[in-house]
């Protein structure tokens, strides 16, 4: 029984085939000359029927003529409560063979993978039971059984499934919406429980699949209702929002575009990613969907739980999330950090205020959290559509940093704002990922921009065809596109960062100190580079460290350690005359005996006035004399220790009007003083008492490299406006903070001059300006040769040792150079999950195993993609091995390892004639086990030529094609890795062809059999055929 209208057949529907008898095959001819849904199902009394086979035939002429209303199909829709909706199923013949080609719109058709549904047309638009046309429906009951067909997937061949499909979203299902979004469900009811299919290529992170979305745009599409929106649909908003959150590190939803037909019907182009829930945590991260859990925060700041206990359920949150919010309330930092990880936390935070996502926080959250072993949450972008450009008019300025929405992340970011460690580390993240190369940087978001919009450019012009014309006329189409995208380009990209950066400024959440600046940000230098270092900031101190730690450690409160105290011993000079001391009186080691000797506090007052308590030495002798008073205070340093503690030094002054203060014969600072100083100079402008009885704290940090251990000195020429000044005052103190008390670490160096870099490492500095901490500056940099494709291969995996003991399996890579390579940031990103420190290396023709115990996950014994790259993040190796022909198959489990073939020549990994077998069980990691040619009989060495019949061969016929090859095989010596071996076949003894290779097994412990075919010749004019094998040293 089959069908052609996309209904299932069974016995009542159908057309049905029967046969003449029992023992009679059944064979039905259907003649498809159309875009057709076929579906076909076996039935015989006394046994269960068979499953439903569906495959689509999809005719692009057809698809292109697609009628606006196609026979068999409702318009106007009509849902369940009588309302009719417009609907819509045309290819706008305005769009096709007019705006774009009819062979355009062929491509575009063909451009992306297709996704075939096929169903009961009831389900989709049947008044009481469609869910197109009742988009509201929900839950189990709203879920239709469906066939899927996957079709043009790269590297993948055409399959089908079958699978349940609901609605899915909200502001989507508008019946005004007609493109709606889907979710696609695989449970046991239907087939498989689980889809196993490469949807994302086989070089994804997986290829199993409980369900995915099919999201037809809503808000980002040229069907939203609203005219700025339509008009200034990209279709990528969405999908732009979790590329950039993975180039930032973080893990996300796979996701692509396709084409999506129902029974036949072209329906757009969809995106395709996959659900954010317990059983796709369990997949992606590991263990058991039990041991998941999670939350959606959805429209109107409401909390859905993801596999809650009951009690969680009623109460509508977590009891972890419950803990986080509590901890925050409370300024527990360490409490909120048992769930959060703070960087993957403020990170996402930036993100969407940075891209200026208005929907979301009391809207489109997605966090999933491990409950055993217990882990912390993980957070997903989801419906990132609302943001930037495609939100009410135009407005690169937009300011979301407002946002405080009730036990959302913005309530949890409000609380732990108040905490300095966190504020700081909010401070560092912008640093990372808005400045030099950074994730979020206008270079690095606009390229992901582009290869997303680039990726769909083509298939936008089917989209428009079919749904261009929805809201207005003439159709929305690539211009359209282009325009929206050049906004993008000329104005959100390279205006965005320094608004956001004000924005977060303006909130204190990041401090107006700049971070120092490196003369190169990172990247590969020669060995002994010069770096340095630059203070952007008129001042402050660079702190900085070359061994990965951070500069800056979290302060620890303590009072000012006071050098000189209020009523400190001092030496006192009022000059009648010029005596020519110039500034020589400010020096260490100035003889000053002769001077007056008493107390600061120093000053007068003509009649009895605001300074009387605060003098403690009178000088009312100066008034009329001099405007100017030299004063010499010593201090003492005890010993090199407490030297060394001196991190932050402050004077504290009370003045009136102004002084000029040295710290051994250094200037210091000033107020009020003029840029010359003379024996008589007067202060520039009055300094009001009131403000004058107050200390002034005043950071001169930058003299404490002018320190000694013992005796120094505090020189300060106090300065009146006028020698009939009636008052004057100078009362000075000097204090230090140690580099605990203000957060400078125990390795922290003070940068003075270019840094001289030996060995690879990354190099971080801060500036430190009076007590405030700049965010920090960070760069990796590689000392010498990078690692790269040019100088490292992988030469040797164990992936299942004898006996399935996992413990023993293990990965070599080998520095196949004459140089040393640095392999600081080489990763694994593929198969294993492994990253190098900074300063691994490898020295020339060295090898390296990495086992179990070094990196995440394992090897797959049935085979998998291994990747490799550096630390650009550009790929070193990405292969597919495999445990069947033509690899070898003796590697996997039966003893021997896959090793590289002469690895030092870096043969194509791809390539199963680039690897074989060692000669011993386990492997031979960290060495070689290849022979080595020293000369004398090559064909003896390669092959062994002293058997009697060195060569095997036999003819094969191909009856179908009418051909005959010649098939030949040789054992070969299993460690000559330094000679190639190839068959070359012959007709006449003139014209010789290289054979095509079929395969290379194992026929003992230290040889392989090799076999080569003849190209197919015809067996009618088959005459003789020759062979002779070629060796060669590599």
């Amino acid at each position: 029984i089959y069908t052609t209208d996309g209904s299932n057949p069974n016995l009542e529907n159908g057309v049905k085939i029967t046969p003449n008898n029992l023992n009679q095959e059944v064979r039905a001819v259907v003649s498809i000359n159309k875009t057709t849904p076929l579906r076909a199902v076996a039935f015989k009394e006394g046994l269960l029927p068979s499953n439903i086979d569906t495959q689509t035939y999809l005719f692009l002429g057809d698809i292109l003529n697609q009628p606006r209303i196609p026979e068999g199909y409702p318009l106007p829709w009509v849902g369940r409560n009588g309302q009719a909706i417009g609907g819509d199923y045309e290819m706008d013949p305005n769009v096709v063979g007019k705006l774009y080609s009819r062979k355009e719109l062929s491509e575009a058709l063909l451009d992306i993978p297709t996704i075939s549904i096929v169903t009961n047309k009831e389900n989709l638009f049947d008044s009481q039971f469609g869910i197109q046309v009742n988009p509201r429906d929900s839950g189990i009951d709203s879920e239709r059984e469906i066939s899927l067909e996957f079709i043009n997937f790269e590297n993948s061949p055409n399959t089908q499934e079958n699978a349940g499909m609901r609605m899915n979203g909200n502001a989507s299902r508008l019946v005004s919406r007609p493109k709606h979004n889907f979710r696609v469900i695989f449970r046991d009811d239907y087939g498989d429980g689980t889809l196993k299919y490469p949807l994302f290529g086989e070089d994804a992170v997986t290829d199993r699949f409980n369900s995915f979305i099919l999201r037809g745009g809503n808000g980002n599409s040229w069907i939203h209702p609203s005219k700025n929106v339509h008009e200034n649909a990209m279709y990528i908003r969405d999908q732009w929002f979790r590329d950039v959150h993975q180039l930032m590190g973080y893990p996300e939803a796979l996701q692509r575009e396709v084409h999506v037909y129902f029974n036949g019907l072209y329906w757009g182009m969809h995106h395709l990613f996959e659900r954010i829930e317990e059983e796709w945590s369990a997949e992606r991260f590991g263990g058991k969907k039990e041991e998941w859990e999670g939350f959606r925060i959805v429209a109107g700041n409401r909390i859905e739980i993801i596999n809650g206990s009951s009690e969680e359920v009623q109460k509508g949150i977590h009891d972890s999330w419950q803990a986080v919010l509590d901890a925050a309330s409370n300024g527990n930092l360490e409490g909120v950090k048992e769930y959060l990880d703070l960087h993957s936390f403020i990170d996402y935070l930036i993100l969407n205020f940075q891209a200026g996502n208005s929907d979301w926080d009391q809207n489109n959250v997605r966090a999933m959290r491990r409950l055993s072993p217990p882990g912390k949450f993980m957070f997903f972008c989801h419906d990132s559509e609302r943001a930037g450009f495609n939100v009410g008019s135009p407005n690169v300025s937009i300011d979301i940093t407002n946002k405080n929405n009730t036990k959302a992340p913005t309530a949890i970011h409000s609380l732990l704002v108040k905490d300095p460690e966190y504020k700081m580390l909010f401070a560092d993240r912008v640093r990372l990922h808005l400045f030099n190369d950074g994730a979020l940087t206008p270079l690095n978001t606009e390229a992901l921009w582009r290869k997303r919009s680039e990726g769909i450019r083509n298939a936008l012009k089917a989209e428009s065809a079919r749904w261009g014309d929805f809201r207005k006329e003439p159709p929305l189409n690539l211009e359209d596109w282009q325009r929206a995208l050049n906004r993008e380009y000329n104005q959100w990209f390279p205006k965005r960062n320094p608004i956001v950066i004000d924005q977060f400024r303006s909130r204190g959440w990041y401090p107006d100190t700049k971070p120092p600046d490196f003369s190169q940000h990172g990247g590969q230098v020669a060995s002994n580079y010069s770096l340095s270092i630059n203070n952007p900031n008129t001042d402050g101190t660079v702190f900085f460290t070359l061994d990965g730690t951070d500069p800056r450690i979290p302060s620890m409160s303590s009072e000012d350690i006071e050098l000189i105290s209020e009523k400190a011993s001092a030496k006192i000079l009022i000059q009648s005359e010029d005596s020519g001391l110039g500034l020589n009186w400010t020096g260490l080691n100035f003889e000053d005996t002769s001077w007056q000797s008493g107390q600061t506090g120093i000053g007068f007052e003509r009649i009895a006035g605001d300074f009387d308590d605060l003098i403690n030495f009178p000088i009312l002798e100066m008034r009329g004399k001099n405007s100017s008073c030299l004063i010499r205070i010593p201090f003492e340093i005890s010993d090199k220790e407490t030297l060394n503690q001196i991190a932050s030094l402050k004077l504290h002054i009370k003045y009136d009007d102004g002084f000029s203060a040295f710290i051994n014969g250094q200037f210091a600072n000033g107020k009020n003083s003029p840029d010359s100083l003379l024996w008589n100079s007067r202060a520039t402008k009055s300094h009001p008492d009131q403000l004058a009885m107050e200390y002034e704290s005043i950071d001169i940090s930058k003299i404490i490299p002018e320190l000694f251990i013992g005796k120094n000195i505090l020189a300060i020429q106090g300065m009146n406006t006028s020698r009939a000044g009636s008052d004057f005052l100078i009362s000075p103190k000097l204090s230090y903070q140690t580099r605990s008390s203000i957060g400078i670490s125990n390795s922290a160096i003070t940068y003075s001059a270019p840094i001289t870099l030996s060995s690879s490492g990354k190099v971080k500095a801060r500036v430190l300006k009076e007590g405030t901490w700049s965010p920090i500056n960070e760069a990796k940099f590689i000392v010498g040769s990078p690692a790269n494709s040019d100088n490292l291969v992988i030469s040797e995996l164990l992936y299942n040792p004898r006996g399935n003991s996992e413990e023993n399996e293990f990965i070599e890579l080998m520095n196949i150079s004459d140089q040393r390579i640095e392999l600081s940031g080489v990763q694994f990103t593929n198969g294993i999950r492994y990253k190098f420190k900074d300063n691994d290396r490898l020295e020339p023709l060295q090898r390296l195993v990495l086992t179990p115990s070094d990196y995440e996950g394992q090897l797959d014994n049935g085979g998998e993609r291994i990747t490799l790259i550096d630390a650009d993040g550009k790929i070193i190796e990405s292969f597919r091995y495999n445990d069947k022909a033509p690899w070898f198959e003796s590697p996997d489990g039966e003893g021997p390892s896959l090793v590289r073939i002469a690895p030092e020549k870096a043969s194509d990994p791809e390539m199963a004639s680039s690897w074989r077998p060692s000669i011993t069980d386990n492997g031979n990691p960290g060495t070689s086990d290849a022979y080595s040619y020293e000369g004398g009989e090559l064909l003896d060495y390669a092959i062994n030529a002293n058997e009697k019949l060195p060569i095997r061969y036999e003819f094969i016929k191909d009856l179908n094609n009418d051909t005959t090859s010649l098939v030949c095989s040789i054992s070969r010596n299993l460690g000559a890795d330094d000679v190639l071996i190839t068959m070359e076949f012959s007709t006449n003894l003139n014209d010789w062809d290289e054979g095509i290779f079929l395969s290379d097994s194992l026929n003992s412990s230290d040889k392989n059999e090799i076999s080569w075919k003849s190209h197919p010749i015809s067996i009618n004019s088959a005459g003789k055929q020759f062979a002779r094998l070629k060796i060669s040293t590599r």
